[in-house]
């Protein structure tokens, strides 16, 4: 195959890499509202039965009406991000920048592709952008960005050696199987917490939240399909994409929204013991606009002799029907969380949470989480904070995250800083950082 025709392919392939990632995308916490809490996020994310203030919007509504909650809470600017990939990771990448790359480096990196089914990855990006609680009544808004992306072995290796394969010499590869989804939203969020003391001094909450959100924009590519022979030379490749805006005459109404119902139940003791359960999305009417929906083909057939590419862009009902139901799929779907907490000491709490949702749709979180976290207090402003949980993605794609950080409580002001690390099969090896610079009434 000539040169001209391979470094086609490769760009090709690259860009099935690029929209995978969600790059055309315009402009991952377990619920549409972002996780608000930085102390949450340094415990590993196991916060269900500790939330209170505004951060029960996103956790558990009926933290609003258990011991804990003061008189008011306030929040803005809470910034998390973080991306990763695998199990070629971006260290590796930065290892040869601006390098050649040996072959025998390659064939490292091919082989723990074949091992892993290709290579994975995700990102997450949330802004808090103001969080208010005042008494038994909160307010979050927020804004979230995900992507998730997976690129098959055969995609991988033509990219790093061409059509000639590992071997030197030209060889058939399989190209199906990769994918990718991003989707960016925001959500506003209100609840409402009622608590009912009981004897002995008891008390349970029964909390409620009620929720709008706007999708601003998505990318689905959805299963790669292709193939290169030997005899003749060629190289066929497809990677039907579904996204927002491009040249639509219709840019910018491909946006979705929707409103959420989210209830929750809370229970603690004067012992410092609780308990938390909420069920998310007990009602969720969110769905995409398919009307401002694109489609593109993204193919490629090459040989000796001709060279065709397909990248422009049509109407939404043009996507085969399999597609357009991955888009009708794209939505929020049940989670039921629980958690349990204990504070042994006024300076030493601990606490565990149990969540599962939906492996389909739009993931804001692993689809199971079973972890820990703790908080001590070796004085009584400053704050340390671990936690981890396994996790899992889906049938056969486990892993673990393991968080930690700290924070510094200067009167009624809170700062706090954390970092996370996620390891785990379809999601990548993603460490992701949580800053919280305006906090009060925590």
């Amino acid at each position: 195959m000539s040169g001209s025709i391979l470094r086609r392919v490769r760009f090709l392939a690259l860009g099935v890499v690029v929209l995978a990632a969600g790059f055309r995308a315009p402009a991952p916490v377990w619920a549409q509202v972002a996780n608000g809490s930085t102390a949450a996020f340094a415990m590993g994310e196991n916060f269900t039965a500790l939330a209170r203030g505004f951060d029960a919007v996103a956790w558990n509504p009926a933290g609003l009406g258990l011991r804990g909650t003061g008189r008011s809470s306030f929040g803005a600017l809470v910034v998390r991000g973080g991306t990763g990939i695998g199990p070629v990771t971006l260290g590796d990448l930065a290892d040869w920048s601006n390098r050649l790359v040996p072959a025998g480096v390659k064939s490292e990196w091919l082989a723990r592709l074949g091992q892993d089914g290709g290579e994975s990855g995700s990102a997450d990006a949330d802004v808090t952008w103001l969080g208010v609680q005042i008494g038994r009544l909160a307010v979050h808004a927020s804004s979230s960005l995900r992507a998730e992306a997976a690129l098959a072995p055969g995609v991988a290796e033509l990219i790093l050696f061409g059509n000639v394969g590992e071997s030197g010499e030209a060889r058939a590869l399989g190209l199906g199987g990769s994918s990718g989804v991003v989707t960016a939203h925001s959500a506003v969020g209100a609840s409402f917490g009622h608590p009912i003391d009981l004897r002995g001094g008891g008390r349970i909450a029964l909390g409620a939240t009620v929720k709008y959100v706007v999708g601003h924009g998505m990318a689905l590519g959805d299963n790669s399909t292709g193939a290169t022979t030997v005899d003749p030379l060629s190289v066929v490749l497809d990677f039907p994409a579904v996204h927002t805006g491009g040249s639509s005459p219709d840019r910018g109404s491909g946006s979705g929204s929707g409103l959420g119902l989210d209830l929750g139940f809370g229970w603690d003791s004067p012992s410092g013991l609780s308990l938390g359960l909420a069920v998310r999305n007990v009602v969720n009417t969110f769905e995409w606009n398919t009307d401002g929906l694109r489609f593109t083909p993204l193919a490629l057939r090459l040989d000796e002799d001709t060279a065709m590419t397909e990248t422009g862009e049509l109407p939404f009902g043009a996507a085969p029907g399999a597609l357009q139901g991955r888009v009708a799929d794209l939505k929020f779907h049940p989670a039921l969380a629980g958690g349990i907490a204990w504070r042994a000491s006024p300076a030493l709490r601990v606490t565990g949470d149990l969540r599962i949702t939906s492996e389909k749709g739009i993931r804001t979180g692993p689809a199971r989480h079973f972890g820990g976290g703790l908080e001590f207090r070796p004085l009584p402003w400053l704050p340390l904070r671990a936690g981890a949980a396994a996790i899992s993605s889906g049938q056969g794609a486990g892993g673990w995250q393991a968080g930690a950080g700290f924070g510094f409580d200067l009167g009624n002001w809170n700062l706090a800083a954390g970092a996370l690390h996620r390891d785990a099969d379809r999601l990548g090896a993603v460490t992701s950082f949580m800053v919280t610079l305006f906090g009060s009434g925590r």
